[in-house]
């Protein structure tokens, strides 16, 4: 009995012992279940990389014909008031490799893209090429192109929309951007009439966007004249964005014109590669945020580059629209 009286407080404090034990065990099980590592440095700065605008954004200036050489790379020093920001190759793949790679997550309703074509005119052959592909597409002819009403008349009936690429002041002295260019610190009078020449010079458009214009976008002066004649005209605005420091927007918005600014260049590079990539970033970008502009060229890439993507969109649940759709 006396045995029995001992044993039954030893029993009590064992059974205590175990059951503490197996909470501890049962509670370390979970935490290793729930834990999740925080990413890693390299993962971390794959997202910040991820979340740049590594495509470079210049002045174009097209030839007669346009070349199908690549661009030579520019040198970093000579364009640093032209917002092309020099990146190492390795990186720009890298980062676009991530972007093809990464889960495409349907953030968007509706989702839409603008294809917009500048340059358009002046190599005829290329131009034509441009207006065979499918209908939708925001076509920018230079007012200087030859036979240009009858180019853009058929640019019209082939079911794309029309805009002027009104040619502006660069901020390289030795790009040209054209014979009559609106420029900084210009005679109001002479900076009036050759806006007049460009936007007479042809029907049938909607709105215009910059032909280079490095330098004069970065005027309020000189953008709020082309806004005041544009809001005169019920005409809108795309900014090329040629140059980070542009003020078109903010001049747009305020004489009431309607406006957009580009997010993608589908070709500083002459490469079908590289055509597929920034197409690959326009997709993305859509889904993503609803809305994407990009600007190509009449370029043999950009052509069958365009043939081959723009077939595509349907499946994907993006629409195709003109410029007067997106802007606001």
């Amino acid at each position: 009995m006396k045995i029995f009286k001992v044993l039954t407080p030893l029993r009590a404090a064992s059974i205590v012992l175990a059951v503490v034990a197996l909470v501890i065990v049962l509670d370390q099980l979970v935490v290793k279940r729930d834990y999740a590592p925080p990413p890693s440095h390299d993962v971390t700065e794959a997202i910040v990389a991820v979340e740049r605008d590594v495509i470079p954004t210049p002045d174009f200036a097209p030839s007669l014909p346009l070349s199908t050489e690549p661009l030579q790379t520019v040198d970093p020093a000579v364009v640093v008031d032209e917002d092309i920001i020099p990146h190492e190759p390795e990186t720009v793949d890298d980062v676009v490799d991530e972007l093809l790679s990464a889960p495409v997550h349907h953030a968007a309703t509706n989702p839409r893209v603008v294809i917009i074509i500048d340059d358009m005119g002046v190599d005829v052959k290329r131009s034509a090429a441009v207006v065979d592909l499918p209908a939708g597409l925001t076509l920018a002819y230079l007012p200087y192109a030859s036979n240009i009403k009858a180019q853009t008349a058929k640019a019209k009936e082939a079911g794309h929309e029309l805009m002027v690429h009104v040619p502006m002041e660069p901020m390289s002295q030795t790009k040209d951007p054209g014979p009559e260019v609106l420029r900084v610190g210009q005679d109001e009078a002479a900076f009036a009439q050759i806006l007049q020449d460009g936007l007479n010079a042809f029907d049938g458009y909607v709105g215009i966007n910059n032909h280079m214009g490095s330098k004069l976008t970065q005027d309020k002066t000189a953008m709020a004249r082309v806004m005041t004649e544009l809001k005169s005209r019920n005409l809108y605005f795309i900014d090329s964005r040629t140059i980070q420091n542009s003020v078109a927007g903010d001049m747009a918005r305020e004489a009431g014109v309607p406006h957009a600014s580009r997010d993608v260049f589908l070709d500083h590079e002459n490469t079908a590669e590289f055509v597929s990539k920034s197409l690959a970033q326009v997709e993305r970008k859509a889904l993503k945020d609803g809305l994407a502009i990009a600007i190509g060229h009449p370029k043999d890439v950009t052509i069958e580059g365009l043939r081959a993507w723009l077939p595509t969109l349907k499946d994907k649940g993006i629409e195709l629209v003109p410029a007067s759709q997106a802007v606001k």
